[in-house]
């Protein structure tokens, strides 16, 4: 939700989607396997038009992070 958000979508039009896409849906969820390389591919998608490298943004809030832990 926060990187729909980031993008420029807002919480109304997110909520809008989601109810969307329940309707059209089935009961059975789709595969794990397959929503991860679905989310994946969104993500390279997006860290390409916006170029940024994904692997350094994923190692920037990890440094973040261990930062944090060491300094409390």
């Amino acid at each position: 939700m926060e990187l729909y958000v980031a993008l420029g979508g807002s919480h109304e039009q997110l909520e809008t989607a989601i109810a969307k896409k329940a309707k059209k849906e089935s009961d059975a969820p789709r595969r794990i396997d397959l929503v991860i390389g679905d989310l994946m591919m969104e993500m390279a998608t997006i860290s390409h038009i916006h170029d940024i490298d994904v692997m350094q943004a994923a190692h920037n809030v990890l440094d973040s992070g261990v930062r944090e832990t060491t300094s409390a």
